[in-house]
């Protein structure tokens, strides 16, 4: 660095230590924080210079506080900053391995057929673009005044520095703390997650000495007291400190007065130079140099000549062929000086000028057009506004669409005589609008006052009707519902929107279970109907519903046939939403199936969840996390998520979000054995609903108590009676339960003659939240209370099995020891052996018997066969933990600092140490290996001692990271030594267990391992 900036060397440090980070390969985030006027951006440019040094590429953008800012509008910076300043080759490869997704970050609606996963294609081809530069040479991007930032820059920011962390890719962001980090500050929500992998620097002012020093290198040497004033007065802002030294250092000046007296300088030596100002203050920060004197009505060589006198003052900058003030602050006096009826009619006539200008952002006109109202009429603002909330959402940005039609309403409400078609059409846009950025309980309020509003206007009220069905409203009762939808239907003409309503319709009958015929008939009606109107939005809807009411026990065969279409319909025609709800829907039904390739289907869901970034399917991905939490036995975890799901879903407003959370965590307890804990929350989450009568009895089954669960079965039939069948699992677990628990031999023929069809299946409860068992488990329970032994002992096998294969630890466990109390032992293919005796390890598998030296590759393959199907966390074999308390990476604390020097030989230690174990573990020498492992373990804890707070020592050395590398290395080698001795069990490892920062041993059949 070069020194230049006064008494800021500490930051000056922690900067240069960033850059020998990205140069070395590892990136990063800096965020830089304070007060307007410390030093930021100054800062922020001493690190661009420094970076452009040491040859790295350097591109900058900055965030506005101008409402009529487009979304994303620094990254637009940062993209075209790169294409000037990289070469053609760089920039021929990056954007021919980025694609074709990046028109938005160009200030451009995206060319590229819908898919439904702009947002996240977006954000990749940023990343690839960024790291395929960043394989030449090292990026740094810099982002100014983050609370200015919108949410979707927001967002970019966040994907970027989770997807670049170990590429050459720096950002340096700057942000008043003041603001971005207050509770009430919008953005906050999108900061937060940054700080937890930032290096954070926060300025203060400049002490007495910094003071001076800057006021003496602006020619002003003042006293001790007098310098001492204008620390009091300025608090140390280098900002405010400069201003006071061009008014000859006049300590006096408090803040607003030191720029009133720098304009007054101005005015007086400039004729026009107020009013050009003036002007340029309603223009924005940022603006075009001929715009000033247009908008003042002064003479353009007049207005030259005021500009470049504000130049010379240092108020005004020159960027990018533009002129900027040189601090908000000097603009935001500017502004707030000037009478409201003047504001008005300059933003009026601002409007009239940007208008002609093709160019300007959507955005920007509409922010100018509201500002000047009454000046320019309420009815073409209202149009520009809703116009840029069209722009915004073609940009996937709902937060900012959400915002200008807000304005729009405002301004409606204003009107004479308002337009309520108008009204109504903006209404119904801002609650889908709302949908998208989140918001739902608002959405489905704002949807409810259009519906009630609508009047005879059939076509208003058949899409306010779907978008209230859409969104769910849990303060209606379901009859309410099909009446509104039924309501609409007899105006409707054929077409696209009657078979959307017919469609709704029919699955509000299903899903309420009122005349369920009924509404597979209209599912069936608005099928043929969107498929004759060949429209793709209303045929997905329409399959959906088809899907719904053919959705209950043993149907999940033919709902994948469904999915398949509505699949590859909602891919073939950008439909995200229903992508995401078909993919959820393939996840419940191979759940039902007992289909391993679950994981894959839930994978999917996840990957275009992260794309579509739909709120309500981040709810169903948090809450369907953690039903596969608990079906893997991971229960601490699964009970984690259960509430980690329902904070998701109150933030969005999800309606059923607390009966799922009931469910679960009945289920977790249940699975526990802590059935005391599981009927309180069964008897407390949702006072009155009718299933707790359900989970009652099953609790008390569950505990034993005959009586009790046999005395609810009335109660649950009548309840299940008037349910949609998809919920037909509940009834049929708690058939066999009560069978199984009162031995009584009718119940038990009742139970075998509902659940032998669906033997092979497994009870998949709240839509995917729970899976209770496989359903041989069920039948076998039956079995062996009813006196059937033998039958049910092949159920439990067939149990056992069947969950092993899937790796569904708790039920695999249910099984064995019910087949253990029946004295029954399991078949399982010949017997194996995994034993280490001393240095020598005994393997037996398939008829074959070898003895093999010890190492620590085999020590990892022991725990995960001890495990089986389960998911073990890498960092757990690197240390030997696995069944202890589980080892997490460890984290920086705050402990005592060690001096640049000790850790930069730490850091040269540790480069070497890695290539010197990769060697050992490549030539088999484990014991080595381990040595130099524990000497790396050692120097991370001293280098995490030091660095203290923002997680800066997970760039040296990720110990999850870390962890994958190793651990994966050595059971390679070891599976690749043991096929050369011993061929089919190498043969088997390899295909069974999986590596990673979590590894697995995952066998297709059984094996009974002695260990």
């Amino acid at each position: 660095m070069s020194g230049e900036l006064i008494g800021r060397s500490h930051g000056l440090a922690v900067a240069e230590d960033e850059l020998v980070r990205v140069t070395a390969g590892r990136g990063g985030l800096l965020l830089i924080s304070g007060e307007a006027g410390i030093g930021k951006s100054a800062l922020a440019a001493e690190v661009g210079a420094a970076a452009l040094r040491r040859g790295a590429l350097v591109a900058a953008g900055a965030c506005t506080d101008t409402e009529g800012t487009p979304g994303r509008w620094p990254w637009v910076q940062v993209m075209r900053r790169l294409a000037r300043i990289a070469d053609s080759d760089e920039w021929v490869a990056a954007t021919g391995a980025a694609g074709d997704a990046l028109d938005p970050l160009l200030g451009e609606p995206s060319t590229v057929p819908s898919r439904g996963d702009e947002s996240f294609r977006l954000h990749d081809a940023l990343v690839t673009l960024l790291v395929t530069v960043a394989a030449r040479r090292p990026v740094v991007v810099v982002l100014e005044d983050l609370q200015h930032a919108d949410p979707a820059s927001m967002q970019v920011l966040d994907f970027l520095t989770r997807h670049a962390w170990f590429e050459p890719v720096l950002v340096v962001a700057t942000y008043r703390d003041t603001e971005l980090e207050a509770a009430a500050h919008p953005g906050r929500k999108h900061l937060l997650p940054l700080l937890a992998r930032a290096t954070q620097l926060r300025l203060t002012g400049l002490d007495h000495d910094g003071v001076r020093e800057l006021l003496a290198r602006a020619g002003r040497d003042l006293d001790h007291a007098a310098v001492a004033e204008v620390v009091r007065r300025t608090g140390g802002n280098p900002f405010f400190v400069e201003q006071t030294a061009l008014l000859d250092g006049a300590p006096s000046a408090g803040v607003r007065d030191v720029v009133e007296r720098r304009l007054e300088v101005l005015a007086a030596a400039t004729p026009h130079a107020a009013d050009v100002l003036a002007a340029a203050a309603v223009a924005g920060h940022a603006f075009d140099p001929d715009v000033p004197g247009l908008l003042a009505g002064i003479a353009a060589a007049t207005a030259d000549a005021a500009l470049a006198a504000a130049e010379a003052a240092a108020l005004i900058v020159r960027r990018d062929g533009r002129r900027a003030f040189a601090h908000d602050i000097v603009r935001e006096h500017l502004y707030a000086r000037l009478p409201a009826g003047r504001r008005r009619d300059l933003h009026a006539a601002l409007v009239g000028i940007l208008r002609r200008r093709p160019t300007t952002p959507p955005a920007t006109l509409a922010r100018h057009a509201r500002l000047a109202v009454p000046a320019l009429p309420a009815a073409e603002a209202v149009s520009l506004l809703v116009a840029a909330a069209e722009a915004a959402a073609a940009r996937l940005a709902a937060e900012e669409a959400v915002r200008h039609l807000h304005d729009a309403l405002t301004l409606i409400d204003r009107f004479d005589s308002p337009d309520p078609h108008l009204q109504a059409q903006v209404r119904l846009e801002l609650a889908a609008q709302l949908d998208g950025a989140g918001e739902i309980t608002t959405a489905r309020e704002t949807a409810l006052g259009v519906l009630a509003a609508a009047g005879d206007r059939t076509e208003l009220r058949a899409r306010a009707a779907l978008q209230v069905h859409r969104l769910g409203n849990p303060g209606r009762p379901g009859h309410d519902e099909i009446e509104m939808l039924d309501a609409v239907l007899p105006g409707l003409p054929d077409g696209p929107l009657r078979a959307r309503v017919l469609a709704a319709a029919g699955m509000a009958r299903i899903h309420q279970a009122v005349d369920g015929a009924a509404g597979v008939d209209l599912a069936r009606r608005a099928v043929e109907l969107a498929r004759a109107s060949d429209d793709p939005d209303a045929l997905g809807w329409a399959l959906l519903a088809q899907h719904d009411g053919r959705w209950e026990p043993g149907t999940a065969a033919e709902r994948l046939e469904l999915l398949d279409e509505l699949s590859a319909l909602a891919r073939n025609h950008g439909l995200r939403e229903l992508d995401g709800l078909a993919a959820l829907l393939r996840f419940v039904a191979l759940l039902e199936r007992g289909d391993p390739a679950v994981q894959d289907a839930f994978a999917a869901f996840r990957a275009l969840t992260d794309r579509t970034r739909l709120p309500r399917h981040r709810y169903l991905v948090a809450s369907r996390s953690a039903c596969l939490a608990m079906l893997t036995g991971d229960l601490d975890r699964a009970a984690d998520l259960v509430d980690d799901a329902r904070d998701v879903g109150a933030r969005f407003g999800e309606a059923d979000r607390m009966l799922v959370w009931r469910d679960q965590k009945w289920a977790v307890h249940s699975l526990r054995g802590d059935h005391e804990t599981a009927l309180e929350v069964a008897r407390t989450a949702v006072p009155g609903h009718p299933f707790t009568a359900l989970l009652e009895g099953l609790t008390a089954a569950a505990t034993g108590d005959a009586d009790r669960a046999l005395s609810r079965l009335d109660d649950v039939e009548r309840l299940m009676s008037a349910v949609p069948r998809r919920f037909g699992w509940m009834h049929l677990v708690y058939l066999c339960e009560v069978a199984a628990v009162t031995g009584d031999p009718a119940l038990g023929e009742r139970a075998r003659s509902a659940v032998a069809p669906l033997r092979d299946a497994w009870a998949v409860l709240s839509g995917g939240g729970v899976v209770w068992g496989p359903a041989a488990y069920w039948l076998a329970r039956v079995d062996a209370a009813t006196g059937r032994r033998a039958e049910a002992v092949d159920g439990y096998t067939a149990a056992l099995r069947a969950a092993r294969r899937w790796g569904a630890q708790p039920w695999a466990q249910r099984a064995q020891d019910a087949l253990t109390a029946l004295d029954a032992g399991e078949p399982t293919r010949a017997a194996a052996q995994f034993r280490r005796s001393a240095e020598v390890w005994t393997l037996a598998f398939a008829d074959r018997t070898v003895h093999v030296p010890d190492a620590k590759g085999l020590r990892d393959l022991a725990a995960l066969l001890a495990a089986p199907h389960s998911d073990v966390p890498a960092v757990d074999l690197l240390h030997g933990s696995v069944g202890a308390s589980a080892r997490r990476p460890r984290t920086s604390g705050a402990d005592p600092i060690i001096d640049e020097t000790a850790r930069e030989a730490y850091r040269l230690r540790l480069s070497t140490l890695d290539a010197e174990i990769d060697d050992a573990l490549g030539r088999g020498d484990d014991q080595r290996a381990a040595r130099l492992d524990a000497e790396r373990d050692a120097l991370l804890d001293e280098l995490r001692k030091a660095a203290g707070l923002a997680g800066r020592t997970r760039r040296l050395g990720d110990e999850r990271e870390r962890a994958r590398q190793t651990v994966t290395a050595r059971v390679r080698d070891s599976i690749r030594r043991l096929r050369g001795v011993h061929p089919e069990l190498g043969t088997h490892l390899a295909e069974a267990v999986r590596t990673g920062i979590t590894c697995s041993y995952r066998p297709t059949e059984p094996v009974s391992w002695q260990l």
